[in-house]
């Protein structure tokens, strides 16, 4: 049933997706919900902030609630657990209510899903990382 209902979460491509400024989809996220888009903002492995301002000084900190949740088609992403770089993402938007649902009925629901604390998630199927100077 998940796989079935997750089929289309990573079908986007640079191509097709709309590009979104970090702070206009923050503002209004769910006039995203569904589709695909292009934007960019300081990841780690389970979520984008806009900044470094924004991001939680500890790893075990509260994700803030402007963080936007992240599923990663690429595995090699998990690089980001060791510090945050800052990445451009396309994926498709995904309402995390709805999410932890189908989860939920489908019997894959964890405690470390980016939806368990965030309101909404990227599915990302492309990403692009910047090099910091630090890199």
């Amino acid at each position: 049933m998940l796989a079935d209902a997750s089929a289309g979460d990573f079908t986007c491509t640079h191509a097709n997706a709309t590009f979104v400024s970090f702070e206009k989809f923050a503002r209004s996220p769910q006039l995203y919900a569904d589709q695909c888009i292009r934007t960019s903002g300081l990841a780690t492995f389970r979520f984008m902030v806009r900044n470094a301002a924004t991001m939680p000084a500890q790893k075990n900190a509260t994700i803030p609630q402007s963080a936007i949740g992240l599923y990663w088609k690429d595995e090699a992403m998990r690089k980001l657990d060791t510090g945050p770089q800052f990445v451009e993402v396309v994926g498709r938007v995904r309402l995390c209510d709805a999410r932890d649902k189908l989860e939920q009925t489908a019997g894959g629901s964890s405690a470390t899903t980016p939806c368990r604390t965030a309101a909404i998630a990227i599915f990302v199927s492309q990403s692009r990382v910047f090099p910091t100077a630090m890199d």
